[in-house]
Formats: structure tokens, sequence, C-alpha cells
């Protein structure tokens, strides 16, 4: 996935929950159809919002997550330019 075309991910919401669990973030809170999760250890914060229609992460949530996540260092260079492929890294 690239900042042009932010159309390419095809990250389902439960995969991308259970990803964020996987590395040590957990359900924080919810407004909405928007859930907070907390990265445990660093404290970082990133809103994964239910879109109104399927099931996929929309871009706009997939982009802030990959760039809280590169910006915390909480994933490495590889798992970044997975995340630019519009895929999830393998947790680690």
């Amino acid at each position: 996935m690239t900042t042009d075309n932010q159309n390419l991910v095809s990250v389902s919401i439960p995969q991308m929950r259970a990803y964020l669990k996987s590395i040590g973030f957990e359900r924080f809170g919810e407004v909405g159809k928007s859930t907070t999760f907390r990265h445990l250890e660093s404290g970082t914060i990133v809103t994964l919002t239910q879109p109104m229609q399927g099931d996929l992460v929309r871009a706009a949530d997939f982009l802030s997550i990959k760039i809280r996540l590169a910006t915390e260092q909480l994933v490495s260079e590889d798992a970044v330019a997975t995340f630019n492929q519009g895929r999830l890294p393998i947790a680690s």
C-alpha cells in the first residue's frame, strides 16, 4: 500500500485486532463504531473504526496504524514494507 493508492488494503477488522493484540496492544475503549487500542509497554494508542459496509479495515485507519507503529518503533522496517503492500506482517 502506498500513500498514492490506499485502496489496496485487504485486511479484515478481526485480523487487525488479532495482529495488534499479538504485538502488545489491548482494547482500551470504544466510542460508537471506533475501538481504541493501547500498547501496554509504550502507551501508544491507535484507533480502528468499523466501516459502514464490509469488514475490511478502512484505508485511513490502516495508514494511521502503520505510521504510528513505525514512528513509535514498534515494528521493524521489514514489517513496514509489508504494511506498504496492504498486508499485515507476521508478528514477532
